[in-house]
């Protein structure tokens, strides 16, 4: 008799499963038809309630009486209210921004070299520097100076592409994700765009992780679709980025593949074009994040791996502590697998309800999980900590910025920043899959929008990886490094992030072991700095 009224219960919870299930995709067809029918950056954002997530896993209660599975199903909704109304709703001032003012952004020194050398005709200008020193913001403003109307922007990686409005490498050249011999490239399928032949400039970002059979295959792609044998087809080339923070990530079986094309190395110095191209380098030394000169000077010496052990006890001795008690550090760590276990519990420890936010893509985008600003499906809870991933138009927030959700609503989540203690509501914003063509009626590169993909621009605030907190100034952080970076470059990178001593802090003190640099990248830069203008 028992198992009879067990097999009733699981039937039951399955007819109420299909019931909820066939009422959710209804209402989902709905919403995504009703999508598609609005404008791309006016596409609101969907929120499914824990109700519908719990419908879909129904089945997974058939073990349960009936009552415990409606239970799970049908929880209650609540209120979208305010976490905390003794806010006075005010517009926020401007966030604190570490980046240089346009009006007299020509006259740091640096980018005053970097403009002249471009100016004068230099075939390939490899503009370096630490974090902190305004390379986001030159290719920003590369972008609309002087000779910006034939300039062309690529970058490595999906994320950094999207960031800078540009294209991937792969995807702009047609070249195949795999390694390849630049010597034997594929024929280019059909007619070659007009815009090869009109692009005077093009800018590779984050141009550290470019592989070197990567820049050997557009340099033969140019030369190829340009019939011009000059390095790069005779395209000005400017290249931007810190070799000693971000080094392509290859695998074992390309790593021998690369050895059996003849590279020494898999990192961009070791490229062939380099003997054929002349070269001037600039370095960025004006540190836009961090004042503090003792600061700077220890992480210079991890950077380049020189007086380290000075620099280590300087650190251990000024951080090795609990964070400071007024404050909610974000935690760095080495894995992807320790962050999300720290935004896990971080998640799980709030009451409240869950929302789920989830991103509207238009037109072709790809998604994948690890190569999206902002996942594709975004819970929240009042109260949960979080990191904004985006500079707001306003000024409002930066790039890093980290407060507390104070409410939720269909179309944007009200933020109150830690730094400014005034509450912004963040609305979605959309990243634009880009391809870059040629006008010929305006004579200028002009960005026709493929697809778009949108969200609410924020993820979990309590912990992050080392590698996705790249390019953000961050005021409250605590450093956890585990068994030990492991990476080129990892340690500067998560230290580097802080915008003071004061908001820095360490779980375990640095060891000798954790400062790991490639040698050849140091003497590559110091080649490059006897190639200055």
């Amino acid at each position: 008799m028992q198992s009879e009224y067990m097999w009733l219960g699981f039937l039951l919870t399955c007819i109420l499963f299909v019931i909820l299930r066939r009422a959710f995709l209804r209402a989902r067809e709905a919403s995504r038809s009703e999508n598609r029918r609005m404008p791309t950056t006016r596409a609101p954002v969907t929120i499914h309630h824990v109700a519908e997530r719990h419908a879909e896993r129904a089945l997974d209660v058939g073990r349960q009486s009936v009552s415990d599975a409606a239970t799970q199903i049908s929880p209650s909704r609540g209120r979208l209210s305010d976490f905390d109304n003794r806010h006075e709703r005010r517009p926020a001032p401007a966030a604190k921004s570490n980046t240089p003012r346009d009006t007299d952004y020509e006259g740091i020194e640096g980018v005053r070299e970097v403009m002249a050398a471009l100016s004068k005709g230099a075939p390939v200008v490899f503009t370096h520097g630490g974090a902190g020193v305004g390379k986001s913001h030159l290719i920003r403003y590369l972008r609309s100076g002087p000779g910006g109307e034939r300039q062309v922007i690529v970058a490595p990686t999906g994320v950094a592409a999207l960031n800078t409005g540009g294209q991937t490498i792969n995807s702009f050249f047609q070249l195949p994700p795999r390694v390849i011999d630049a010597s034997h490239l594929d024929p280019f399928n059909g007619k070659p765009p007009r815009l090869w032949r009109e692009m005077s400039r093009l800018v590779i970002d984050e141009v550290s992780m470019v592989r070197v059979d990567l820049l050997d295959a557009v340099d033969s792609r140019l030369r190829q679709m340009r019939g011009d044998q000059r390095p790069f087809g005779g395209v000005q080339v400017m290249m931007v980025g810190d070799p000693l923070q971000l080094p392509p990530v290859v695998d074992i079986e390309s790593r021998d593949v690369l050895h059996g094309l003849g590279y020494r190395t898999p990192f961009l110095h070791s490229a062939r074009v380099w003997r054929e191209v002349d070269i001037i380098g600039v370095e960025l030394t004006r540190n836009f994040r961090t004042r503090d000169p003792e600061f700077i000077s220890s992480l210079n010496a991890i950077r380049r791996s020189e007086n380290i052990e000075a620099a280590i006890s300087f650190l251990n001795e000024a951080c090795h502590h609990p964070h400071r008690a007024d404050a909610a550090p974000l935690l760095l760590t080495t894995t992807r697998r320790a962050a999300d276990f720290h935004n896990g519990q971080g998640l799980a420890s709030l009451q409240h309800q869950a929302f789920f936010y989830c991103a509207i893509t238009e037109g072709r985008v790809r998604v994948q999980s690890d190569k999206v600003p902002v996942p594709e499906e975004l819970e929240l809870k009042l109260g949960a900590e979080v990191v904004a991933v985006v500079n707001d138009a306003s000024k409002r927030w930066v790039n890093g910025s980290r407060g507390r959700v104070v409410s939720l609503a269909s179309d944007h989540v009200s933020v109150r920043f830690h730094e400014s203690g005034e509450t912004c509501e963040v609305g979605r914003h959309s990243w634009e899959n880009i391809k870059q063509t040629w006008d010929p009626e305006e004579r200028r590169v002009v960005n026709e929008v493929l697809g778009s993909y949108t969200q609410i621009p924020l993820v979990h605030g309590w912990a992050m990886t080392i590698h996705k907190a790249q390019g953000m100034s961050l005021d409250e952080v605590r450093v956890d490094l585990g068994d030990g970076a492991f990476a080129s470059g990892q340690l500067y990178v998560a230290l580097s992030r802080a915008t003071s001593l004061e908001g820095l802090s360490l779980s375990r003190p640095i060891r000798s072991g954790d400062v790991k640099t490639e040698w050849e990248l140091i003497e590559f830069l110091d080649w490059l700095g006897g190639k200055a203008a």
